[in-house]
C-alpha cells in the first residue's frame, strides 16, 4: 500500500504535491517528446487539417456554325431631291466598310441597289447594274469596288416611294429583271437612304409589314432598316415592325458610322446557344 503512494505523489511539508516515480518519468518522456518535433507552444494553427485550395472549375463550350450563311442586301437611295448627289456619294462610298462584316464572316451574299423613282422606265424598283449583271455577290472579283462602279447619283427622279419600290423589286420584278437576286435561303436586309416622307401609293405600310412576313417565311431572320436626318414616325413604326432600325443623323454624310451598324444588324452571327451545364452567376 506505501508503495502504489510513492508512485503517485507526496506531498511536501507546505502542501504542495509533486510528482514521484513512474509519474515522472512519464512527464520527462513527453517533454523530450515535444523538443524532438520542435513544439515550443501547446497553441494550435487555425488552418491546420483545411482542404488543399482547389483552382477555379472552368468549363468552355465552344459551338461551331457549320453551314455558311448567306444575305441577300438591298439598298434603296432617294432620287428625288431630298438627298444630295453629295450625299448619295457618300453612302455608296461607306460600302466596302458595311460589305467587310460579311466578308470576315464567310458569308454569302447578293448585294444590289434600287431607286425611289417609281416612274422611270428603266427604274421603278428595278437592279442598278451594268449591263445583265444587276448585283454582285462573294464569288465575284472586287464586289464592293464593282458595286461602287455602278453608282450614278440624281437628284431630278420622281417623288420619293421607298415602300413601293422595295415592293416591286422583289415581288412584281423578282422572277423578271430581278431574278436570281433574292434566295429563298438567305437573309433579307433593307437599307433604305431617304430624305424625306413616303409618297408610296401601291401598297400601305401594314399592307407591306404583312407581305413582308410572309415573303421571308422559313428565311433567316431579315431587317428593314432607313438611314435619314429626319426622325419620321411611319419610318419607325416600319423598322421596329420588321426587325430594323431607323438611324438619324444631323450629319448624314458621315455613312462611315451609320452603314457599319447596319452591317452587323445584317451579318448573321448566332448570339444565342445552349450551355452545357448551369453557369455559376457572374462568370458569363
Amino acid at each position: 500500500m506505501y508503495h502504489r503512494q510513492m508512485h503517485r505523489t507526496t506531498e511536501d511539508r507546505r502542501g504542495h504535491k509533486s510528482l514521484q516515480g513512474s509519474d515522472m518519468i512519464a512527464v520527462v518522456g513527453w517533454g523530450a517528446l515535444l523538443a524532438c518535433t520542435g513544439v515550443e507552444s501547446t497553441e494550435t494553427d487555425p488552418t491546420e487539417g483545411d482542404p488543399p485550395t482547389l483552382a477555379p472549375d472552368t468549363q468552355v463550350d465552344l459551338r461551331v456554325q457549320l453551314e455558311r450563311p448567306a444575305v441577300d442586301v438591298l439598298f434603296v437611295v432617294d432620287t428625288s431631291g431630298a438627298v444630295t448627289e453629295a450625299q448619295q456619294a457618300a453612302f455608296f462610298a461607306s460600302v466596302p466598310s458595311f460589305v467587310d462584316y460579311f466578308a470576315d464572316g464567310g458569308v454569302s451574299y447578293h448585294l444590289g441597289w434600287i431607286t425611289t423613282d417609281m416612274e422611270a422606265v428603266d427604274e421603278g424598283g428595278r437592279l442598278q447594274g451594268a449591263g445583265d449583271v444587276r448585283f454582285v455577290t462573294d464569288e465575284d472579283e472586287a464586289p464592293a469596288e464593282v458595286f461602287a462602279s455602278w453608282v450614278r447619283t440624281s437628284e431630278q427622279g420622281a417623288p420619293a416611294r421607298p415602300v413601293d419600290a422595295v415592293y416591286a423589286s422583289l415581288q412584281l420584278l423578282g422572277r423578271g429583271d430581278n431574278a436570281g437576286f433574292r434566295r429563298p435561303d438567305a437573309g433579307l436586309h433593307v437599307a433604305v437612304l431617304h430624305g424625306g416622307s413616303d409618297q408610296s401609293e401601291l401598297v400601305t405600310a401594314q399592307e407591306f409589314v404583312d407581305w413582308h412576313a410572309l415573303f421571308t417565311q422559313g428565311s433567316p431572320p431579315s431587317s428593314f432598316s432607313v438611314v435619314s436626318d429626319l426622325a419620321l414616325q411611319p419610318f419607325d413604326d416600319l423598322c421596329a415592325s420588321l426587325g430594323g432600325f431607323h438611324l438619324t443623323n444631323s450629319d448624314v454624310l458621315d455613312w462611315s458610322v451609320q452603314l457599319p451598324v447596319l452591317g452587323v444588324e445584317a451579318a448573321p452571327r448566332n448570339f444565342e446557344f445552349l450551355l452545357s451545364r448551369r453557369p455559376l452567376a457572374d462568370t458569363i
